[in-house]
This record gives C-alpha cells, structure tokens and sequence, in this order.
C-alpha cells in the first residue's frame, strides 16, 4: 500500500500538468476576430464599435460625429466556431444571446442575422 501511494504523489503532478490544456487561447477562428471592429458606413451620425478580445470578451459602443459615447459601452462574452459567432451580453438588465453568422475577408467583418447584414472594418 504504501508502495502504491509513493507512486500515486509522484504522478499526480503529473496528471495534473497533463490535464491542465490552454482553454483561455483563442481558437483558429476566435483568433481572427480578436482586435477593434467599426462598422462600415459613409453615416457620421452613429457609428458602431466592436471590440473582440483574447480572453472571450469585448466591447460594443457608439460613436457619434467621431465622439465615443461612454454611456453606450456593454460588455459581452463571445466565442466562434467555423461560421457563427455566439455573443452573450445584458442589455436593461435583460441577458441576451445571439448567434451571428460570419465571414471575414479583405479586413471586412460581415454579420449576419436573418437577411440582415452588417459590415465591420478592422481598426
């Protein structure tokens, strides 16, 4: 028994550093995202802001005339897979989660809901 345990504190540690992977990373398609997003659009008036980060987080607010409007800022939480981003945020104290579909190309971010797209440009 005592053989046993000998062993078992040895490799415990090691089960341990073994089992331990790098879940905060992002993955292949979380990479692409991560950065500063602003919408594409020829309107000053309102201008929306994203923010995607490493750790699974972001940002989205408004710009008016080129004015960040502070009040606008809400956090959120995201994650993507191969053609959907899934964004989770609170918004009047309701939790809200919706599920975009996405392309990337030519430092272009397109969102999708319905046949609703909106056009992003990496900051």
């Amino acid at each position: 028994m005592r053989k046993f345990m000998s062993v078992l504190v040895l490799m415990l540690p090691m089960f341990l550093f073994l089992s331990c992977s790098d879940d905060d990373s992002p993955n292949e398609y979380e990479s692409q995202f991560v950065g500063h997003w602003v919408e594409d659009t020829d309107f000053e008036y309102e201008v929306y802001n994203l923010e995607f980060r490493s750790d699974g987080t972001g940002d989205q607010w408004l710009e008016f005339y080129g004015e960040v409007d502070e009040s606008s800022k809400t956090p959120f939480v995201w994650s993507a897979a191969e053609t959907t981003v899934t964004v989770s945020m609170t918004l009047n104290g309701v939790s809200q989660t919706s599920v975009l579909n996405y392309v990337i190309r030519d430092n272009k971010l397109y969102l999708s809901q319905g046949d609703e797209t909106v056009v992003y440009v990496r900051r």
